[in-house]
């Protein structure tokens, strides 16, 4: 199979920028007083620079809007899904992974990869579910997968999607 190129990000304003199923446009505004923000009923991102053309300073802004967006959202869902599943993980790091989206620690650490936002809902809903399920049974044997099934029967769809499509989850 031949992956498509990647179109790496420019970083410029009116750009589109992922997060779960919505697209978020770019704006990049000259004021001293404009910090970086997310706005979600408008679907922008506003980064506040100094020099409209400095990427590297704009990339370090989008990137931490959206760690700070994984964090409320991944906790969001962690704490229902951990209510549908009935476990209790004892805390939740977003990390920068390079090849993983999650994991689960024996210490019922669960940490996930914050690029895992720019995917579809139910790709994330997938991999939370899946990270809680390592809280009942610490393997990928029958049983786990019997446990994510139970919460989610389209599973294998999801899993499916993240083995061929996670090279596009980038900023």
């Amino acid at each position: 199979k031949k992956q498509e190129k990647i179109h790496r990000k420019n970083y410029c304003s009116n750009e589109i920028f992922k997060i779960l199923d919505k697209d978020y446009i770019l704006k990049i505004v000259k004021e001293n007083n404009t910090f970086s923000k997310i706005i979600d009923p408008q679907s922008l991102i506003i980064v506040g620079s100094k020099n409209k053309n400095d990427q590297s300073f704009i990339k370090e802004e989008v990137e931490k809007l959206y760690k700070s967006k994984a964090k409320e959202i991944l906790i969001s869902k962690t704490e229902n899904f951990s209510q549908i599943l009935g476990v209790n993980p004892i805390g939740i790091k977003i990390k920068d992974y390079k090849s993983r989206w999650g994991s689960c620690s024996s210490k019922k650490i669960i940490s996930y990869n914050w690029k895992i936002i720019i995917a579809p809902n139910e790709i994330v809903n997938y991999l939370v579910v899946h990270e809680l399920c390592h809280l009942i049974h610490f393997n990928h044997s029958k049983s786990f997968w019997d446990e994510v099934k139970k919460v989610l029967p389209e599973y294998k769809n999801y899993r499916k999607w993240l083995r061929l499509n996670s090279y596009k989850l980038y900023l």
